[in-house]
């Protein structure tokens, strides 16, 4: 019995190159390659390890060529839902995000050798409304649809990946809705926020819960779902949840609390972290992930 054939997309990042490597030393798998536009600076190439690493944009349809050729039967879309590192990043990460998984999932349809699909999404899919129940499942559905960002990309993509399940019902396909995921090699609004010393600022009156997820976590996650027999969708959080003051505090700083419309601690000082400061996710109530 041969071993698998594994494509890991977005191995530009921590999650996809730290993944590709580690699938690559399972002794159940024969052969990983990495994919992204650009190529990986050398400490991701370093945490591919043996895995190959292939420069392809997933959004063009050729994508489906490399698939083919290597003969993948898991692909692992590690990049889909990936928050944007800036406010200026959201364009291209809006077109990665959708129009990459829509190519994506086009050539997995396409491929008859593809027989495992696992697509990473996001809880910002709840939404952040006050009248959300405090812990939301994986049937939760939320009261304040996202209209813009990862949650709104998230969205869309959870609608294309269900559309290809009901075409390719022979594929397993994963779907794990990943907390704000942070760690040493993360670069998110949020990441960016907290590591402002030694104030943080937060919206007075607000203290929303917090829910995170380790980087190092989100790949054991991600390589479990790749190799195991789980189809479907899953919440993905660390146990227990924070409040926003709370995580301020472990994090050894200071919370600043400002009114929405302070001019010198507020949205438009915090405009260099993508307004993470303001977020409603992050300012209102924030369902945990049960």
């Amino acid at each position: 019995m041969t071993g698998r054939t594994i494509l890991v997309t977005g191995v530009t990042r921590y999650l996809g190159s730290a993944l590709a490597g580690q699938l690559a030393a399972h002794p159940d798998v024969d052969r990983v390659i990495g994919v992204d536009a650009a190529l990986p600076e050398p400490a991701a190439r370093a945490r591919m390890g043996a895995a190959e690493f292939a420069r392809a944009d997933i959004r063009n349809p050729l994508i489906a060529r490399v698939l083919d050729a290597a003969g993948v039967d898991t692909v692992v879309h590690a990049s889909a839902s990936a928050t944007p590192a800036s406010a200026a990043a959201r364009t291209m990460a809006k077109e990665m995000n959708v129009l990459g998984t829509l190519q994506l999932l086009a050539a997995c349809q396409r491929t008859p050798s593809v027989a495992h699909v696992v697509v990473r999404s996001t809880s910002a899919v709840y939404g952040g409304s006050p009248r959300d129940p405090a812990v939301a499942t994986e049937d939760t559905q939320p009261r304040s649809v996202p209209g813009t960002g990862p949650g709104r990309d998230a969205i869309d993509i959870e609608g294309y990946v269900r559309s290809f399940g009901r075409r390719r019902p022979d594929v397993r396909v994963a779907v794990p809705r990943l907390a704000e995921v942070v760690g040493p090699t993360v670069r998110t609004p949020l990441t960016r926020l907290f590591s402002l010393y030694p104030a943080v600022p937060v919206l007075a009156g607000r203290d929303a819960r917090l829910q995170v997820l380790h980087e190092a976590d989100a790949v054991a996650v991600l390589q479990r779902l790749a190799l195991g027999p789980f189809a479907g969708v899953v919440n993905v959080a660390g146990e227990g949840a924070l409040t926003v003051v709370q995580a301020v505090h472990r994090a050894g700083r200071i919370p600043c609390r400002c009114r929405r419309r302070d001019s010198g601690c507020g949205p438009g000082a915090c405009r260099p972290y993508g307004s993470a400061a303001s977020n409603p996710r992050w300012c209102g109530r924030w369902p945990r992930a049960g």
